[in-house]
């Protein structure tokens, strides 16, 4: 049943870029999400969290690339702002096979106006379904406060935008550190220097030490 839910992998909208070691952290992630044999494990979710700076994006876009095979489907949301949130949703709703959702958006215009939160729901519910359980939601740069006096407008709670269902991974990188409350986590700090090393060995090709 969960072929029918398969959608090939997309780098589209990814911000791919050069990645920098972390195997320690990447093992850490896929003890957490990778899925099981059955849907009866529960939805885990993972927030990877620390600075500015750190490497968070690329080690959640390593993490996809490398397991892709070990899911149904991934989709990657730009979580920097509701706005681009909500385009991204819009996005990997159109990748979902065509009437698999109750919004038909192949039958949207490119100039017609979409009910972005129509949209929304409809993609949550195609994640909730019974036997859809093999997918992975990565919710990238949720950095904007959205409660207490610091809250800001284009800031929003990445559970409103996550599946009821208990099923399902999902990955959440972010400057928050309160969100680690909502799943196992992971603060990502600086790179040790052994780290360091292996990177600049890595780049050159060639052992840095003789």
């Amino acid at each position: 049943m969960i072929d029918q839910f398969k959608i090939p992998f997309s780098l589209q909208g990814v911000p791919v870029g050069n990645f920098v070691g972390r195997d320690e952290q990447l093992d850490q992630i896929r003890e957490q999400l990778q899925p099981m044999s059955t849907e009866k494990r529960g939805r885990r979710t993972f927030v990877l969290h620390g600075l500015g700076g750190m490497g968070k994006t690329q080690l959640a876009v390593k993490y996809g690339r490398d397991h892709q095979d070990d899911y149904s489907a991934i989709f990657w949301v730009d979580g920097s702002s509701r706005t681009l949130l909500q385009q991204s949703f819009l996005a990997a709703a159109k990748r979902v096979p065509r009437g698999q959702l109750q919004t038909d958006l192949l039958e949207t215009s490119e100039d017609a106006q979409v009910d972005m939160q129509a949209v929304l729901r409809s993609l949550l519910q195609w994640l909730s379904l019974p036997g859809n359980w093999k997918w992975l939601l990565i919710i990238d740069n949720v950095d904007r406060e959205f409660r207490g006096p610091a809250q800001d407008e284009q800031g929003f709670d990445p559970q409103d935008v996550m599946p009821v269902s208990d099923h399902g991974s999902v990955l959440i990188t972010s400057r928050l550190s309160t969100l680690h409350r909502i799943g196992e986590n992971l603060q990502l700090g600086r790179v040790t220097e052994a780290e360091a090393e292996e990177i600049l060995e890595r780049q050159a090709g060639r052992p840095l030490r003789g």
